[in-house]
């Protein structure tokens, strides 16, 4: 089975639970009507000494449980995997990454690697892609995590 089909399963789990939680308080709760001329009273009355319903409580409960068990479970291992992955640059695209970290702008390292602007563009967007984030921020801060 892959994560999304765990995934699913655990929601699936965390659904039932709730069915059966709700099914079962439904089973123990009763509310009487009293009415005398001009008064109308209300009576809710929780029934506890049925213990056929405690099954379905506990059965419910053990359902959610387990489904947020697995779903925690399938999220930490994809993301332990994303984190895994090692990102290799090519040694320009390393000095490009370094000058970025030291706060350099596109003009200025086309200047320090004597290219021009257009290509350290070039080189940004392919660096961007290949750690997958949008911006030069996200980029140094992903790269932070991944200890560059």
């Amino acid at each position: 089975m892959n994560n999304r089909k765990y995934i699913y399963l655990a929601l699936c789990l965390i659904v039932i639970g709730f069915g059966l939680i709700l099914s079962n308080q439904n089973n123990r709760t009763k509310v009487e009507e009293h009415k005398s001329d001009e008064t109308t009273v209300k009576i809710i009355r929780i029934n506890t000494d049925e213990k056929k319903n405690d099954t379905k409580l506990y059965t419910g409960i053990a359902s959610i449980l387990i489904g947020l068990v697995l779903a925690a479970k399938n999220l930490k291992l994809r993301n332990k995997r994303i984190s895994e992955k090692k990102i290799f640059f090519t040694k320009r695209e390393e000095e490009i990454v370094r000058a970025m970290k030291d706060g350099l702008s596109n003009k200025s390292i086309a200047q320090k690697l004597n290219l021009s602007p257009s290509t350290i563009k070039t080189h940004s967007n392919n660096i961007y892609k290949k750690v997958k984030v949008n911006s030069r921020a996200e980029l140094l801060e992903n790269l932070g995590k991944h200890g560059y």
